[in-house]
């Protein structure tokens, strides 16, 4: 039972402390990633999710579990030694689970993606069926959004999910990518934009979405 107590202890608190750690620089972030790792692939396989809560509770059962085998290993500890262990561990085991358990110390949890969200939805809603394209790069520049402009060749001009955008002679573009400040450990989100405009300079297609980059 001391054994027992002192791997969940152990298991527990390195699972929390290495969540804390991928907010650190990357020579801290790196190795701790490597961490995530088991406790990562055992929740999306079995679970099919990424919550955080879910990744810690993971890696927290798998390091529980290997401490427990290498504490039986070690018949040589006495049970006044592994009761001493769980008590001293009891403290900053809290401690680390306490902070993984905030945003503001714990990389795993989604950061502005509400924001994220509402910006895609108003630039959405600053583009209109039949648009002028006129008006559409004055949208844009309201927003100081930095955009490119060309004449596609007829076909294919982009491909995304939901999304086959094809274009007719005399058809214009207008294109936009730019960073966002969301994240999603280890990603991070760009936002997109494609209109394209008929030969009469009306909107035909418009699609704007959030890209994921992940390492």
């Amino acid at each position: 039972m001391d054994r027992l107590s002192l791997a969940l202890l152990c298991g527990s608190g390195l699972s929390a402390l290495d969540a804390i750690l991928l907010g650190g620089p990357a020579w801290v972030a790196l190795p701790a990633s490597f961490l995530l790792f088991p406790g990562g692939f055992f929740v999306e396989i079995l679970l099919h999710s990424d919550s955080p809560f879910a990744i810690i509770a993971g890696n927290a059962l798998i390091y529980s579990g290997l401490v427990y085998v290498f504490l039986l290993l070690r018949r040589d500890l006495s049970a006044r030694f592994l009761r001493l262990a769980s008590i001293s561990m009891i403290f900053p085991a809290a401690l680390f689970i306490a902070l993984a358990s905030t945003p503001k110390f714990d990389a795993l949890f989604p950061r502005g993606l509400v924001e994220l969200t509402r910006q895609e939805n108003d630039l959405r809603s600053d583009f209109p069926d039949n648009m002028e394209i006129g008006q559409a790069r004055a949208a844009l520049k309201a927003r100081n959004i930095q955009f490119f402009e060309s004449a596609p060749s007829v076909g294919r001009v982009a491909q995304r999910e939901g999304m086959d955008m094809r274009a007719a002679s005399g058809d214009h573009l207008i294109y936009s990518r730019f960073p966002s400040t969301a994240s999603q450990f280890p990603c991070g989100f760009d936002m997109e934009v494609y209109l394209l405009f008929d030969a009469s300079a009306k909107l035909k297609q418009s699609y704007v979405r959030r890209f994921r980059i992940c390492p």
